[in-house]
């Protein structure tokens, strides 16, 4: 049985080798957004949508002219926010041909295809965190990173080519950035003690939203300068930025703290003496229980609740930079510093919320599953009543940043302190594979929710355009409230029996260690009423 006071460390060394795992790990999920983010800023360049939407409004609208020779953008079934021939500079003829630069004609549905088709590959490869848990995660992270770097650099040739090319290049980088995080949790279960695991799972999603911070201002100042046309440099810029990452995780990452010639001996005994999970040596002889795994009650609560929070946020994270562009005609370097904080105050919660979750559990004012419920109903509803509130300021664009900025903050301390960060707590032998089977359906969101997104724009138009865009908050605003409600009543982080391995490593079994705990609790308290009767 797991020993409940933990054990110290007596001589910790300098940098414990447990925290170049998890600084690196971190690093490595920044990198992976960096490359992920990129081409959302990069394709207001690539397509100029205020451009193509001068060329619907002079073709279908016979140059949106009125009675007084001026230009109704108000009138030409467009719905924005800002007078589109008062920013894009453009000539019309007698035969209202326009002139101006286009680099590609994509549609709203393509781009949702180009922007989503990352996903498509992200998603087949989540189920890889079962070898992780078999075989150790060091290479295929290191290759799960680096490759897709590579690729990236490929993006600018497969543009001008043809949209579909983008495509399958994109589906490439997902499918190898799809064994990330799975490999991650499944490293993570290894070299951290069950009591520090918040720490390392902050750090990943942390990083991941700092690389959005990087990503887009870096994005908007390099689509704006004069060389190679400005938008390719920022997939060169972002491949160079993996080369001193890939050597540092090579040299001096290992599968787990036994397989490690740096680590001290008292770090390795404290986290053996610290942690519930078995050994990366028993780990490889387990089968993974499928049949338990998919016919669990909390798994398919933590795959619901991840749909619903990534439906929404691939929503922002993808089509944030061309709603702000095309309904409010915002500048790409002004549009991308907007998106650049909307990553920073989700990635300051989050980091946050690991250091409250932590301090909030150990004070045991209620049980590790209702601290998680209520970190998640929390995040989850405070970011449902922010995306209602955009349609209601209609066209202050300063209203709707700040609302969202805010609604982000606070959903961010869901994100990390619910659902998240409850995988290696109630499977702690099997993270990885959990997490690569609650991630893989919640990862189809990620190409679904642009795609959606364009779908309802393209085919929407005699609604217009902001009236589409109040459709998508509303049903964003559904989907927030339905994952809150089923994670309150079906989540928990409590150890599964299926997911701890019986081995003699000392720990038969987490869950009846709390519950015996708890009992003894229940008699102290009960002896002390007793006492104080008496007293009486």
């Amino acid at each position: 049985m797991c020993d409940i006071k933990y054990a110290k460390i007596n001589k910790p060394p300098v940098i414990p080798c447990r925290v170049t795992v998890g600084v690196l790990g971190s690093l490595g999920c920044m990198l992976l957004f960096v490359v992920r983010s990129n081409l959302s800023v990069a394709i207001i360049a690539m397509v100029d949508e205020k451009l193509l939407l001068t060329t619907e409004t002079n073709i279908n609208n016979n140059s949106a002219v009125n009675s007084d020779n001026t230009n109704n953008f108000n009138n030409n079934n467009q719905d924005i926010c800002y007078d589109i021939n008062s920013i894009v500079n453009i000539t019309t003829t007698d035969n209202n041909d326009i002139t101006g630069k286009i680099q590609y004609d994509w549609s709203q549905s393509v781009q949702g295809i180009v922007l989503g088709s990352y996903f498509y590959g992200y998603t087949l490869t989540q189920f890889c965190g079962t070898f992780a848990d078999r075989f150790g995660a060091k290479w295929m992270i290191g290759f799960g990173v680096f490759i897709p770097a590579i690729l990236n650099a490929f993006i600018p040739a497969a543009a001008s080519i043809h949209y579909m090319a983008v495509v399958v290049v994109r589906l490439l980088m997902g499918a190898f950035h799809g064994v990330v995080f799975s490999c991650l949790f499944s490293m993570f279960a290894k070299w951290f003690p069950q009591s520090e695991m918040t720490y390392p799972v902050t750090g990943i999603l942390f990083a991941g939203n700092l690389g959005g911070v990087i990503t887009m201002p870096l994005a908007g100042y390099l689509c704006e300068l004069p060389i190679l046309d400005g938008w390719p440099t920022v997939f060169y810029v972002t491949s160079l930025m993996h080369i001193l990452w890939v050597i540092m995780w090579f040299c001096f990452v290992h599968n787990s703290p036994a397989d490690d010639p740096r680590i001290g001996d008292d770090e390795l005994k404290y986290i053996n003496a610290n942690k519930c999970s078995t050994g990366s040596k028993t780990v490889r002889n387990l089968q993974v229980p499928w049949r338990a795994i998919l016919l669990s009650r909390v798994v398919w609560a933590s795959m619901v609740t991840k749909i619903c929070c990534a439906f929404s946020y691939y929503i922002l994270a993808a089509k944030m930079p061309s709603y702000l562009d095309t309904v409010f005609g915002l500048s790409i370097q002004t549009n991308s510093w907007f998106n650049s904080l909307f990553y920073a105050t989700l990635g300051l919660s989050v980091l946050g919320s690991g250091s409250l979750t932590t301090w909030v559990a150990s004070k045991q004012w209620t049980s590790l599953t209702r601290t998680r419920k209520n970190f998640q109903t929390f995040g989850m509803t405070c970011a449902c009543i922010s995306v209602l509130i955009i349609p209601m300021v209609g066209c202050d664009s300063n209203a709707v940043i700040s609302v969202l900025l805010v609604g982000m903050f606070l959903f961010g301390f869901g994100f990390a302190g619910g659902e998240y960060a409850a995988i290696p707590e109630y499977a702690p032998n099997y993270a990885g594979t959990v997490f690569g089977v609650t991630n893989t359906l919640a990862s189809t969101t990620g190409f679904m929710a642009p795609l959606f997104v364009g779908l309802l724009l393209d085919y929407g138009e005699a609604s217009g355009v902001r009236h589409q865009w109040n459709i998508v908050w509303y049903t964003s605003a559904a989907v927030y409230i339905f994952g809150a409600l089923v994670y309150e009543l079906f989540g928990t982080a409590e150890p599964q029996h299926w997911a701890i391995a019986n081995n003699n490593s000392g720990c038969d079994d987490v869950s009846d260690t709390l519950m015996t705990k708890q009992h003894n609790n229940k008699i102290k308290h009960q002896d002390n009423d007793k006492n104080v009767n008496e007293n009486v």
